[in-house]
């Protein structure tokens, strides 16, 4: 939402890295239209945007936290239903799961997966303020080899696939 009407990948790229054309060069390769499902300029510089600014400084936090020997969950919301979008095809964006934890998400047009995973989203919140350090779910960050990041409602899945960090942070090197 925070790119809406940015459809010139190499000018986003420029405006955002160009000062340095080291970085501006592998986040063009990694980035290009077509790596990671993208399909337009805007879908890339929204990928941009959101690893940059939201899943990258995230994982930091939360791998230091766990190394830190802090019991830390995370996850990914991957969602999107016709009835709760702002604007048309936006797919998933920052806050949009926050209808589906309380409940409030409009009536009109819901979907039986949206149901199931609000249902599921509010249990695991619930289980996770009653019982912090039994988590929320699904597996604490630093188990498991590495997956332990909980994607809710990818495929149209109404609960929790756990999935390896490594799967979306893949880029947080650049």
């Amino acid at each position: 939402i925070f790119v809406v009407g940015q459809n010139n990948l190499s000018l986003y790229i420029d405006s955002t890295f160009g000062a340095v054309p080291a970085i501006a060069s592998q986040v063009a390769k990694a980035y290009a239209v077509g790596i990671g499902g993208t399909k337009t300029e805007y879908e890339a510089i929204a990928q941009i945007y959101t690893e940059l600014v939201f899943q990258c400084p995230q994982a930091i936090t939360a791998n230091e936290s766990a190394a830190a020997g802090y019991p830390t969950w995370r996850y990914l919301f991957n969602a999107s239903f016709p009835n709760t979008q702002i604007i048309p095809d936006l797919s998933a964006f920052h806050s949009s799961e926050i209808p589906l934890v309380f409940g409030t998400y409009p009536q009109t047009g819901a979907t039986a997966q949206e149901s199931a995973l609000s249902q599921y989203i509010r249990g695991a919140w619930a289980r996770f303020a009653k019982n912090p350090l039994a988590g929320p779910g699904w597996n604490a960050i630093g188990t498991f080899e590495g997956t332990d990041l909980g994607l809710l409602g990818t495929n149209g899945s109404s609960g929790v696939t756990v999935i390896k960090e490594s799967d979306v942070d893949g880029r947080c090197g650049i």
